[in-house]
């Protein structure tokens, strides 16, 4: 009885829990994509100088309004201060726009 307990228990383990496992991972692949998209916060800032949007940085977590301009801080600890004000953040679509 004792073996049989163990065969069920190994036949389970192998087979059963990879198999739903990998199932489930198949069956719900677009969720869990657009989940860890949407989890992200950091945003893109762009300056608008003559009309054009230029990237100035990217995965911006910090942005703090300073007396000589805006402060930005991306999530690798990269820090830069324009001098400009902020015309429009779009945070679903991860933009901060920001202009001279």
């Amino acid at each position: 009885m004792d073996k049989l307990k163990k065969a069920r228990k190994a036949y389970i383990k192998t087979i059963h829990i990879p198999f739903w496992f990998s199932f489930f991972k198949l069956f719900h692949r677009d969720f869990y994509s657009n989940y860890r998209e949407r989890e992200m916060c950091e945003a893109n800032a762009y300056l608008i100088k003559d009309g054009e949007e230029k990237l100035i940085m990217e995965n911006v977590d910090t942005l703090r309004p300073e007396n000589n301009g805006i402060y930005l801080q991306d999530i690798f600890g990269g820090q830069r201060t324009i001098k400009a004000r902020i015309k429009e953040m779009n945070l679903v679509d991860h933009r901060i726009l920001l202009e001279e």
